[in-house]
Parts: C-alpha cells; structure tokens; sequence
C-alpha cells in the first residue's frame, strides 16, 4: 500500500510581492521545523513540491533529514493553468 503525506506551505512572508519566490516567515519556518519532526519516523521514499520557494522551503528540513533532495512538481504551477 502506497502512503501520501500532504503538507500545506508553512506561513509565507506576505510582504514580498513576487509569489513564486515569497520565503517563509519566522514562524514559517518553526513550522517547517515541525513538519520535519512529524515526518521523521515515517517511511518516505520521495519528496516532490510545488515550483514555489514556499512550499520548497516549508519540506526541505525533512528532506534534508531523510539525506534526500526535492523534485519540483510543475503541474502545480499557477502560470501553466488553462484559464476557465
């Protein structure tokens, strides 16, 4: 059986106006501290995020502690998406 872990973004820094390169705030990134320690003992193979340093950033302590890198997932990529 094959396990998905969702992690929605940590708090992003809402003063910076370009969203694809908005970092975390203070608190954001206590957070992915958090995500990291959930994780820890969870049997993941990979870790694939969105192209924005948000959702990057809000993984990457986890992934780090796994000795893995992330892959980029651009199907979730606002700029790709048919308009309605």
């Amino acid at each position: 059986m094959t396990t998905i872990y969702f992690v929605r973004h940590c708090k992003p820094d809402g003063k910076i106006k370009d969203d694809r390169n908005r970092p975390l705030t203070e608190e954001g990134l206590e957070d992915s501290i958090k995500v990291a320690e959930i994780l820890k003992d969870k049997k993941i193979d990979v870790f694939i995020s969105s192209p924005y340093k948000r959702s990057h950033d809000s993984i990457k302590k986890a992934a780090d502690s796994y000795g893995m890198t992330i892959q980029t997932d651009e199907h979730d990529n606002p700029d790709r998406r048919t308009p309605s």
